[in-house]
């Protein structure tokens, strides 16, 4: 009983301690959310590295670039993600992090999206009478989407009803 009293006094004090600074004390959710990302960072630079050192061509090296784009989000997302809609003040790091996110995130999804585009192209001035119009459709969607994506980024929901205006929510925290 003394043990248990004395543990919940320590996890008390901890707390107190944590939120002294300002800070909120992690929920398990938000610590294994951490955990993951982290995994998955590695993963993706690791990957990448591999990508880039062995065997070098221009695809690999995309497909390096695409996955260092996603290591540089992960990131992003385990450190300032959560502070999107907070009155939180912007640190150096963070509008640093954010522009070169904004900046690489419209690079390499527009290139997508205008690869996408210039096969949907290449497909219909090849295209026969009667030809199925599905794959040139999808090719279309998918240009437009990572259009969209390249301008606005994504929002919260996995719908496009918020994209814009999460846009311009990033766009006043980080404007100077």
């Amino acid at each position: 009983m003394r043990k248990r009293v004395e543990a919940q006094k320590a996890a008390e004090l901890a707390e107190m301690k944590s939120t002294a600074d300002g800070s909120q004390p992690k929920e398990r959710w938000e610590i294994i959310e951490r955990l993951v990302l982290l995994a998955a960072t590695t993963c993706f630079v690791g990957s990448a590295a591999w990508l880039f050192f062995v065997k070098p061509d221009p695809i690999r090296v995309f497909s390096g670039y695409l996955l260092s784009i996603l290591a540089f989000w992960t990131v992003w997302q385990m450190l300032y993600e959560d502070r999107l809609g907070t009155s939180e003040p912007v640190t150096r790091a963070e509008r640093v992090m954010a522009a070169i996110w904004m900046v690489h995130r419209a690079l390499a999804v527009g290139v997508v999206g205008l690869v996408a585009l210039a096969v949907a192209i290449l497909e219909l001035t090849s295209m026969r009478p009667g030809s199925d119009l599905w794959s040139f459709g999808a090719l279309i969607f998918l240009a437009v989407a990572a259009g969209w994506v390249a301008i606005f980024g994504a929002g919260r929901f996995k719908s496009m009803s918020d994209d814009r205006s999460v846009h311009n929510e990033r766009v006043r925290r980080y404007k100077r």
